[in-house]
């Protein structure tokens, strides 16, 4: 009888401890990176004056292209720096760059020298920068991949869609981020562009490409 309670007690242990895994992943894969704007105080710009060229620094020393995109290209197209109501600055990069050039953990390293942190997020594919405890202002490292034609965004909720679909933000004609690219003046570097100013926001924003540029309703 003894024995058999403790068989019992160590199944529903593991039937326990597999429900919370399948909640982590669950949890996991629902997360959302926050809109661009939420969240933003008055120290957000200076702070993203410090930390962006870090960033660049740290990409640099990883010999990793990359390239204004999402709300920092509407930035450095209307003012040449991040919108007023931003608290972070969006760059893209090349997963094919990052397979021959650095994994994860190099990734980590090669930002910590800088002083900043750095963590990835799998489903969204897309990395986080920030300055060590600071966390008023961040840059996102969308993380894409060609295929045929077209750039398609990394990360696990994006390759479960089929590779036809492409969702607003999710893909664009990787003709538009052919090198070498064009530099705009953003925050005082000069920083590289996609091709042909706003059309790749086009396929980013394909419900509002063309109207004005809002802060979200947080």
């Amino acid at each position: 009888m003894r024995f058999h309670r403790s068989r019992s007690f160590r199944r529903t242990s593991l039937y326990v401890v597999l429900l919370m895994l399948i909640l982590l992943v669950v949890v996991n894969f629902l997360q959302k990176e926050a809109a661009n704007g939420c969240g933003a105080t008055e120290d957000a710009h200076p702070c993203l004056e410090k930390l962006f060229p870090l960033v660049l620094k740290s990409l640099q020393s990883l010999d990793i292209s990359h390239y204004l995109c999402f709300y920092s290209l509407w930035g450095a197209l209307k003012i040449g720096e991040p919108l007023p109501w931003t608290n972070r600055i969006e760059l893209c990069i090349q997963n094919e760059e990052l397979l021959e050039k650095a994994d994860e953990g190099a990734v980590v390293k090669a930002f910590r020298r800088h002083g900043l942190e750095v963590r990835y997020d799998s489903p969204n594919g897309l990395y986080y920068a920030w300055h060590d405890a600071d966390v008023r202002c961040q840059v996102y490292l969308y993380v894409f991949e060609s295929q045929e034609g077209s750039a398609w965004r990394v990360g696990w909720k994006h390759r479960l869609k089929s590779s036809k679909v492409c969702d607003g933000g999710t893909c664009f004609p990787a003709r538009l981020i052919k090198p070498p690219l064009k530099q705009l003046d953003f925050m005082g570097v000069r920083v590289n562009a996609p091709h042909e100013e706003f059309e790749i926001q086009k396929y980013l924003y394909p419900d509002s490409w063309w109207k004005d540029v809002r802060a979200p309703n947080c």
